[in-house]
């Protein structure tokens, strides 16, 4: 089967529009039931999914009237609304489209072998006493207290998709460990056990073998 890009939105359409993948990923069970409101959670999945360029506000009313409705919203409403969807949803489309992308033999490889590359680094977060508190914080020139976290992404070279990321306190782990940690969830979670070469950051000790 010859796999597309547009295969995978109708694909990831369907999904989105199944009333059980909404009724999994609701935190609640009185969420997205009334036929008035401004974003269904079909809409509110793809707005999500499609990413934010511009500030927020530009962002909604320029989807609305894509949409063609003739309503808007606040990006305060929306950022109530987003809290009412599981961040388990998003999870299970990626794990969903990579399980259907290595289904067959029908990828790139390099000499038989798929290639993945894994790295880690350390980036910012949002900046709240919760998150500061929960993964870290480094000091900037002004002595201001930034929330960071360490993560970790696993990357198919040839075929250009990110098979698994995975983000932890910093110090928690060593970057060694984190990589070959994030390995083991992704190939229990995702993937087959098939062959594949695994490229690590230079700087890292050697990598067993998987």
């Amino acid at each position: 089967m010859i796999k597309t890009f547009l295969n995978s939105i109708e694909r990831a359409k369907n999904q989105i529009n199944d009333s059980i993948f909404m009724f999994t990923h609701r935190k609640k069970n009185t969420y997205f039931i009334r036929s008035t409101a401004k974003m269904e959670f079909s809409d509110a999945i793809c707005f999500i999914l499609k990413g934010i360029k511009r500030t927020l506000q530009i962002e909604l009313d320029n989807w609305f009237e894509f949409l063609g409705s003739g309503k808007t919203m606040t990006k305060q409403a929306f950022s109530q609304l987003r809290q009412k969807i599981k961040p388990e949803a998003f999870i299970h489309l990626n794990d969903d489209f990579i399980t259907w992308f290595y289904d067959d033999d029908n990828f790139k490889k390099f000499k038989g072998y798929r290639l993945l590359a894994i790295d880690g680094s350390v980036t910012e977060i949002p900046n709240t006493a919760r998150t500061r508190e929960y993964f870290g914080y480094h000091h900037n020139q002004n002595q201001r207290q930034n929330a960071r976290a360490m993560f970790s992404v696993i990357y198919d070279i040839e075929n250009d998709y990110i098979l698994w990321n995975q983000i932890l306190e910093p110090g928690r782990l060593q970057s060694g460990k984190l990589q070959k940690n994030s390995l083991q969830n992704w190939k229990t979670r995702v993937l087959k056990m098939i062959y594949f070469y695994l490229i690590v950051d230079i700087h890292q000790k050697k990598c067993s073998a998987f």
